[in-house]
Order: structure tokens, then sequence, then C-alpha cells
């Protein structure tokens, strides 16, 4: 059985961010970031999955404005999940954050944009990029 709670919201959420990481202490950094980087916005939801078969099934069943992509993970890989969305002509923006950097070169070749490394993401070097990529995808919304 299910509590059902009225909850009053001046917003829901409009840009989703996935997050395809396998390693939950890494999850849980990028999460605790998230919430201080858009806390005062509100408009942003982050999931996360531990693999590109999860990744899929959000992908085919809600809207996703960005997606962090690692390389290895279980139930399918960075690269699989890129070949999947290409044959589906998902053109959602990929942003590699593999902590081996031959790992995210391949990430590129296979179709992701932008590339940071996990630590560089955890630690908010790629908080302008973000920002800007969610405003991109505002923009065209109109």
């Amino acid at each position: 059985m299910f509590t059902r709670k009225l909850i009053n919201r001046t917003s829901m959420p409009v840009r989703h961010i996935l997050v395809c990481e396998d390693v939950i202490r890494n999850q849980a950094q990028i999460a605790a970031h998230f919430e201080r980087l858009f806390a005062h916005e509100g408009q942003v939801q982050a999931s996360f999955v531990c693999g590109a078969e999860a990744a899929a099934a959000i992908l085919s069943s809600m809207a996703v404005d960005l997606i962090l992509l690692d390389h290895d993970m279980l139930c399918g890989d960075g690269p699989e999940l890129l070949t999947w969305m290409k044959s589906r002509g998902c053109a959602v923006p990929v942003i590699t954050f593999s902590g081996i950097p031959a790992n995210n070169d391949h990430l590129i070749r296979c179709g992701a944009r932008h590339r940071f490394e996990k630590s560089e993401v955890i630690r908010g070097d790629a908080d302008d990029l973000i920002r800007d990529l969610l405003r991109i995808s505002m923009e065209g919304d109109g």
C-alpha cells in the first residue's frame, strides 16, 4: 500500500538530465553536486542508471534533455547506448565523463558531443556547459 501526499509545488521540473554511471559512490557525489548546482532553479531533475539497457528504457519513455555518459557500465556500455541512440535518431546531447581519457575519446568517436573526466564533473568543471546545454534546450521549447 502506498501513502498519498499532497505536495505544494510551485513548479515541476522542466529539464531532465540522465546520468549513466554504475558506481553508486559516484552517483551520490554527482547527485549532491547537482542538488547544490540546481537548488535555486528547481526546474532540473536528474535520473541515475547503471547501464545502457536502463538508459534506453528511460529514453524510450520520457523526454531527456542531457545525458552524462560513462564508458564501462553494467548491462550495456556507453558505446552501445550511443549506437542505440543513433539507430533511433535520438539527438540528445551527450557529455562523456569517464575517469579514463581513452574511454572518453572512444565515446566522442561514437557520437558524444562533449568530454570531461569524472572528477571534473564532480568538481563542477562542467557546470557552465551543462547550464548552457539546458538553456539551449529551453530556448527551443517556445
